[in-house]
């Protein structure tokens, strides 16, 4: 009976991550700094998310941004793009969004559940994404000419 309430639960929770959710409402605010999104969702009704530009695209799932580490091995996190842009946001279908970034970056396909993940797990998933740039001696800041903190500050979060 413990097995089948245990599985009861997680069929709801897979539910939940299989496509039960959608956008109710999109929105980007005139800086282009991020995405707010009202999702829709069944068992909370309605929920608000906020993701920075920043965290949008350095979570792309596009197999172009997939780098080698720098020993060949594992795949090196995106860096760099503390200060990237969103230029357009175009509906795929009714169930995501293909988001363009002031990098040219566009080949990225956000579901609604990628999008809702990313909100309720960015916590986690921000130390974590923190603790990979250090590791590989990167940054959230670009290396260019422009100001703005040393390449190698990673300490706050988008």
């Amino acid at each position: 009976e413990a097995f089948l309430m245990a599985f009861h639960a997680h069929r709801r929770l897979w539910g939940v991550a299989q496509g039960s959710i959608r956008a109710l409402k999109i929105r980007v605010p005139p800086e282009k700094n991020a995405l707010r999104i009202v999702f829709a969702t069944p068992d909370q009704g309605q929920e608000e998310g906020h993701l920075s530009s920043e965290w949008l695209r350095v979570n792309s799932q596009a197999s172009d941004q997939k780098m080698p580490g720098p020993s060949g091995e594992g795949i090196q996190p995106i860096f760099g793009k503390a200060n990237v842009r969103i230029s357009n946001v175009e509906a795929v279908g009714n169930y995501a969004l293909s988001i363009h970034f002031s990098d040219n970056h566009n080949t990225g396909i956000y579901s609604w559940r990628q999008l809702y993940l990313l909100h309720k797990e960015k916590p986690e998933r921000m130390r974590a994404y923190i603790r990979s740039l250090r590791q590989n001696g990167l940054s959230r800041f670009p290396r260019t000419g422009k100001k703005g903190p040393s390449p190698r500050r990673v300490e706050h979060s988008p």
